[in-house]
Formats: structure tokens, C-alpha cells, sequence
């Protein structure tokens, strides 16, 4: 019965949450922000391959699929944030590794003992054009890899004591492969994998050369070089999906084939955002887009974001009291639910208006700086 009534709580609870995340007056309240957006994608993604795994017909997993995800995690554990709760269900499936490794049941005993505070993929990832679990592949992808030109592949968390000397580390190379290696076991979703391997074997955008084979000889540049490769490979993967898309209205409808403007709306970062990104002759400016990558990936969480979203007891703390926020939250949506119908019937009586929304323009762009930022998302192989 306890159980029984737990669940029930719980639905209670997500329903409410739902049903605030419609309300504008308390929406900030228990809506994500972005960095805890970007958070809960990247945890799903990381949970899902993990859980998906490489295992055999047998019900084990091989020994390359072993390895795999054994250099993945050692990765994880010098490249991610070390706030990022991530880190316990790493270091918990390296310890037990052998374990994990022989079933999926062994798996999911580790995986269920450290449950995310969100099981649903934030806003930003459902209305990904790319889909959820490329949206989440990506938020992830961008935070190791500048995690690997912040901590220089795990060698200045080591030289300042923050982990053990004896952690694993990584060149910006070996840090490729360890990507590369765990998409091609681990990534199930085709179409978040065969672009993004055929393009790794094949050295496209400067793959072979870019990526140092040294640690200790590796200069800043060198360690900004992974993050750089990830953001080519996923404003490459934007122009592809694009071009798909426009290809088959083409085809269905008569349709025209992508515009210049449309090309560069589909790369990131936009314009109107980041200006320097682009220098005088209309190269990209690298330095600035790893700057504006650190922006966009490389911030910490909102530490309210656990106890609003995951009603999780912490350490014998009931964030639920009991059920008294079920009622606060019924009372709030209520309350905010007649102040709307109010504010809507006197918008109405009076004749009010909402003003309309402007955007910002591309198509006055020049047309000589577009044409080198397309050309420079061509497929470059060395």
C-alpha cells in the first residue's frame, strides 16, 4: 500500500509541475533554465546509451564494447564539470565495471541506483529539429570536449590535487577515439551515428591533423581543437538536415532548393549573436567561437534545480513536506488560472493588444561574407 501510494503521490506531483510549467506567473519558479536543460539532456543521453549498451546476443558485453566504455568513462570523469552529479553513476560503473559488463540486468541494478531528477528531455531537445536524442548527443559532446581544453584532457585536475594522481588522462587524440569508440558501440540511433562516424574515418574537417597525439607538449590551441572538430561536425550535421528537408519538398512539392539565407541560419553560433565570430575576409574566427562555446556549455547549474524537479528525500529531508507543496501548487495553478481569464476579460472589454514581436534579419547580410561561411562547412577532408 505504501508504494501504491508513493506512485500515486508521484503523479500527482509531475502533473502539477506540468500544469506550472503552462502558468507564467510561477513557471520560473519550476521550469529548467537553460544550463539545467543542457544538464538533464546530456544526463538522459549519457543514460540511454548506457543503458541501451553493446551487449551481445549472449547477453554480455565484448571486449571492445568493454573497452569502449571503459575508456568513455575515464573520459567523463576528467572532462565534465566537477559539480555535474554525473560524476557518482561514473565512478559507481567504473568500479563495478566487470559487473556491469555481463548483463543488462547488472546494468540497470547501478543505473536505477542513481536515478536523474528528470526522466523527460528538456524543451529545447523535443523541439530540436535534429531530435531529442541528437540534442542531447550534441550538449553533451560540447561539454566534454571544452571540458577537455579546460582541464587539459584531466592534467590540471591531476597537478592540483582535485583527483587522484593516478586518474587517467587524455591527449586531444586519444580524447577523439574515446568519442569516436563509444557512438560506434553505444549509439543505436542511426542517425545520430553514421554521419558522425563516416565522417571521423573519412579525417573530414581537418580530423588528422587537428588533434594532438601529446599531452605534456600540447599547447592551448591544441586543446581547443576537440571542441572545434565537435562544433563542425554538428553545424555540418544542421546544413545536412537542411538540405534534406528542402530536398524533399523539392521533390513533393516543387519546391526550391536551400537559399543563402536559409544555409546560414542553419549555422551556429547566428550572426546577429556573435559578430566576432567572423572576421574581416569572412573566415570564421575560431578563438571567438570557443569563447562563445564556453558561454553556451560551459556554466554551472542552478543548485535549487534538485530539490524543485526531483521531490527526491536528500539525506532524510522530505522536499514534499508530506504533500503541503501538492496543495501550494494546486492553489498556485488556481490562483494564476482566474488572474489569467481576468487580465484575458479585460484585455477584451477594453480593446488591448499584445505589440507585435520583431526579429532580427539576415538578409541584409553580404553576400561575399555568406558565401565564405558556407564554403567553409563543405566537406574538407585532408
Amino acid at each position: 500500500k505504501k508504494e501504491e501510494m508513493a506512485k500515486v503521490e508521484a503523479k500527482k506531483l509531475n502533473f502539477a509541475q506540468k500544469q506550472l510549467a503552462k502558468v507564467p506567473l510561477v513557471r520560473r519558479a519550476f521550469k529548467m533554465t537553460r544550463e539545467e536543460a543542457m544538464i538533464n539532456d546530456a544526463s538522459i543521453f549519457f543514460r540511454d546509451g548506457i543503458r541501451a549498451g553493446a551487449f551481445t546476443s549472449k547477453g554480455s558485453m565484448g571486449p571492445d564494447e568493454k573497452a569502449a566504455l571503459k575508456k568513455w568513462l575515464e573520459l567523463l570523469a576528467v572532462s565534465l564539470p566537477p559539480e555535474w552529479g554525473l560524476h557518482v553513476l561514473i565512478e559507481h560503473l567504473l568500479i563495478s565495471l566487470d559487473v556491469v559488463s555481463k548483463s543488462v540486468a547488472e546494468m540497470n541494478k547501478v543505473l536505477n541506483k542513481h536515478r536523474l531528477p528528470q526522466s523527460m528531455w528538456s524543451d529545447s531537445c523535443k523541439k530540436s529539429k535534429l531530435g531529442a536524442m541528437k540534442c542531447g548527443m550534441y550538449k553533451l559532446l560540447h561539454t566534454v570536449s571544452l571540458g577537455i581544453a579546460e582541464h587539459r584532457g584531466g592534467l590540471n585536475l591531476v597537478e592540483s590535487g582535485m583527483v587522484e594522481h593516478n586518474k587517467t588522462t587524455f591527449s586531444p587524440a586519444e580524447a577523439g577515439d574515446a568519442i569516436h569508440d563509444y557512438i560506434m558501440y553505444f549509439v543505436r540511433e542511426e542517425s545520430c551515428r553514421k554521419d558522425f562516424l563516416d565522417s571521423y574515418d573519412n579525417c573530414d574537417y581537418r580530423l588528422c591533423h587537428r588533434l594532438s597525439e601529446s599531452k605534456e607538449e600540447s599547447l592551448p590551441d591544441d586543446w581547443k581543437q576537440v571542441s572545434l572538430w565537435i562544433w563542425e561536425v554538428h553545424n555540418a550535421d544542421n546544413l545536412i538536415f537542411l538540405n534534406t528537408t528542402v530536398n524533399k519538398n523539392v521533390k513533393s512539392k516543387g519546391g526550391k532548393l536551400p537559399t543563402m539565407e536559409q544555409e546560414i541560419k542553419a549555422l551556429w553560433p547566428p550572426l546577429n549573436e556573435c559578430l566576432v565570430c567572423i572576421d574581416d575576409s569572412g573566415e570564421w574566427n575560431e578563438d571567438a567561437v570557443f569563447e562563445y562555446l564556453e558561454r553556451s556549455y560551459w556554466e554551472g547549474p542552478d543548485t535549487k534545480y534538485d530539490k524543485l524537479l526531483s521531490f527526491k528525500r536528500l539525506h532524510g529531508q522530505d522536499f514534499t513536506a508530506g504533500g503541503f507543496i501538492w496543495f501550494m501548487l494546486v492553489g498556485a495553478v488556481a490562483v494564476a488560472l482566474i488572474a489569467a481569464r481576468q487580465i484575458k476579460g479585460a484585455s477584451t472589454n477594453h480593446g488591448l493588444k499584445r505589440p507585435k514581436s520583431t526579429s532580427v534579419s539576415v538578409s541584409d547580410i553580404n553576400r561575399k561574407l555568406a558565401e565564405f561561411m558556407v564554403g567553409n562547412f563543405n566537406v574538407k577532408k585532408c
